[in-house]
């Protein structure tokens, strides 16, 4: 079988081998363009880098482990009962204000139906995390 001329071309699949070739060439230019018009803004990264950075890791932050409270370090070998009434104190105490006296903060304890034992209070004043002021008043340590 003799084929010559367009038949030979397409015997041998000479038009599709074309048109993946056409392809290939017509993505790798469009993939040049796109690199090159967004390349001012590659450069303008890496020359800003450092802001860059610490733009991201302000955005990150919260990925961070917190303390819950001030204070919760101290607290870190206690039962998680302690903590958690720490945690719940802390929020009552901050509602009240800086300073503040046991009683304020059992009685707002109460309205708010919190419940919190008398061993937790006595823990948080050996920790240190309420420290005495003088007077009756008290303050959590920050």
């Amino acid at each position: 079988m003799n084929l010559r001329g367009l038949d030979a071309i397409n015997a041998a699949h000479g038009f599709s081998v074309t048109m993946v070739g056409i392809l290939t060439v017509f993505l790798g230019l469009f993939g040049l363009f796109v690199v090159l018009s967004e390349m001012h803004k590659l450069i303008l990264l890496w020359d800003n880098r450092s802001q860059f950075y610490s733009k991201l890791n302000s955005k990150l932050n919260f990925l961070k482990k917190k303390e819950p409270f001030p204070g919760y370090r101290l607290l870190k070998n206690c039962p998680p009962l302690v903590q958690e009434e720490a945690r719940q104190l802390y929020t009552l105490a901050k509602f009240i204000g800086n300073e503040f006296t046991l009683s304020q903060l059992l009685e707002l304890a109460i309205k708010r139906r919190v419940a919190i034992s008398s061993s937790t209070i006595k823990i948080l004043k050996d920790k240190g995390v309420i420290i005495s002021k003088g007077k009756g008043r008290f303050y959590w340590v920050e």
